[in-house]
């Protein structure tokens, strides 16, 4: 059969299946109509034109559903788009695009940003679902600077972090959208971030940044308040048992609470008394050697270990958020701390103790930023053993597990810390 003839229904009924891949028909009456036949059976029509040197395919529709006089009077429409220079393809993403709604645009966010880790996923998903939940199915050319501002001071009358913490992830989005949803042109669809109005009215929130830490003198009480939590709770005995190796293991690491609760046996080193996390917040694996306290610690866990986690959680999970856990910890003892004021303390403790601030960065995997003397200094896991063992000696000390500590003033510290 010709492959250049005159379209007729009769004609593409007739036209025979390929054995493998597809045959491509063109139509006689207009010029760059084809019809693309698939060994699976499918017929479809479509446009071959070139646009600008640049070979443009537009697919019209399928046959029977659309008929030869469907196809053509479509055809010449998208044919005439291209002599005036307009690139079909391109027009209808266009058309799409206008219509992204804010919860599109997240999903894509998080589709191009295939790399971010889950809990920055789901935190992006909770400050917009919580903040911003009636803008969910709204187009994004439809949220406009009076809106964002309007919501920045509903957001801010009760919760000023919050109202920061919301703008800013809208903001990336919206710089997202920027570069992501193009007119039919090729241009940038999304203009105007309307979040800089925030800015233009000076308008931000002043937030101190949080402070939290345990001091010397908190750390015994709440130490033995983990105790009295696991020996009230029998029926969880398990869980509560979890939750306080967890805790005294973070601040004992200064590990960020997800890579802790994240460490899996796999990443556990006994032989050679370290410990890799792979999954770190700066993309850079951290690998910091075990302390006599933790290597025990370790070892009694794993033997009686449940899944490949070591600080596992319900089925084959890991642990989760231990807020409640904390917060059941603050009402026995008085003291409240997040599992980030752990982190912090640790810092605070190092920092009292005189370690190298090379020692500390590197044990708590913080960037060295554009330091020209920290790119020069080669490290190994043993640097960084007796370092660690004396920031826990200190803590455990403090903690009455062994003899006591010399005291050190956090206060005026901790300010220079994260």
């Amino acid at each position: 059969m010709e492959t250049t003839f005159s379209f007729s229904k009769s004609k593409l009924l007739k036209i025979p299946l390929p054995e493998t891949g597809r045959v491509t028909y063109k139509d006689s009456e207009i010029k760059g109509l084809q019809l693309r036949v698939s060994y699976t059976g499918t017929k479809s029509f479509l446009i071959y034109k070139k646009l600008n040197g640049r070979p443009i395919r537009v697919t019209l529709g399928q046959f029977p559903s659309m008929t030869v006089e469907h196809a053509r009077k479509n055809a010449q429409l998208e044919i005439a788009k291209m002599f005036n220079g307009i690139d079909p393809n391109q027009a209808k993403k266009a058309k799409r695009n206008r219509g992204v709604t804010l919860s599109q645009c997240l999903n894509d966010y998080f589709i191009v940003h295939r790399n971010l880790a889950d809990s920055t996923k789901q935190d992006y998903c909770s400050v917009v679902n919580n903040n911003m939940a009636e803008w969910l199915g709204k187009p994004l050319l439809e949220i406009k600077r009076n809106d964002v501002a309007a919501k920045f001071r509903t957001i801010s009358t009760e919760k000023p972090a919050t109202a920061n913490k919301a703008m800013r992830v809208l903001r990336a989005l919206f710089n997202f959208a920027h570069g992501e949803y193009e007119d039919d042109m090729g241009d940038p669809l999304i203009l105007d971030n309307p979040v800089t109005k925030i800015s233009h009215n000076r308008e931000w929130n002043k937030v101190e940044r949080r402070q939290g830490v345990l001091r010397p003198n908190d750390i015994k009480p709440w130490w033995a308040a983990i105790d009295r939590m696991v020996e009230a709770e029998p029926a969880q005995h398990e869980t509560a048992a979890t939750l306080a190796d967890y805790l005294r293991f973070v601040l004992c690491t200064g590990m960020r609470r997800m890579e802790a609760a994240t460490l899996k046996w796999e990443n556990i080193d006994i032989r050679n008394r370290c410990i890799t996390v792979v999954k770190t917040k700066n993309k850079k694996p951290l690998t910091i050697p075990m302390t006599t306290f933790i290597e025990e610690l370790l070892k009694r866990r794993k033997s009686t270990r449940v899944n490949e986690y070591v600080f596992e959680g319900r089925g084959a999970a890991h642990l989760k958020d231990p807020k409640k856990a904390l917060d059941r910890i603050g009402e026995i003892c008085g003291i409240r701390v997040t599992a980030h004021d752990l982190r912090r303390t640790f810092i605070s403790v190092a920092e009292s103790l005189d370690i190298s601030p090379y020692a500390v960065k590197k044990l708590v995997n913080h960037s060295m930023g554009g330091d020209v003397t920290a790119g020069y200094i080669i490290w190994d896991v043993e640097r960084l053993r007796a370092p660690l063992e004396k920031i826990n000696e200190f803590i455990l000390k403090q903690a009455g597990v062994v003899e006591s500590a010399p005291v050190l003033n956090l206060t005026d510290k901790r300010k220079q810390t994260i």
